[in-house]
């Protein structure tokens, strides 16, 4: 879809992850990564039967 006339770039979202001050991820930790991880990121990677 075109962008529409008169809007500026798209700015980024800032990384949830920098502005909490996270350097390293553990990806056992869970919990932390349930804090960061979205309900639509799963939907795509899962593939339906065909």
């Amino acid at each position: 879809m075109p962008r529409t006339p008169g809007r500026g770039p798209a700015t980024s979202r800032p990384n949830p992850l920098d502005r909490a001050g996270i350097t390293h991820i553990d990806y056992k930790d869970t919990d932390l990564l349930r804090k960061f991880a979205s309900d639509r990121e799963g939907s795509a990677a899962v593939a339906s039967p065909a």
